[in-house]
């Protein structure tokens, strides 16, 4: 499931859930942690898309530069 078709995080917010979610993982009581420990790996895999496509804009927005400077 991509939460993009749902909601419209910034990389901000996707990071502040990582981190509350890992918190609750390593330290909460109340917390279901395999559901929680599935959510953690959806909500990484979805950082890490998203940082590889501003690495790939920022490669191409590098090469235009240079090419036609």
């Amino acid at each position: 499931m991509n939460l993009n078709r749902y909601m419209n995080l910034t990389l901000l917010e996707l990071n502040e859930l990582i981190y509350c979610v890992s918190t609750g993982i390593n330290k909460g009581q109340l917390v279901n942690k395999a559901v929680a420990q599935k959510l953690l790996t959806k909500l990484q895999k979805e950082l890490l898309k998203r940082n590889a496509e501003i690495d790939r804009l920022m490669d191409a927005e590098a090469n235009a530069v240079q090419r036609w400077g």
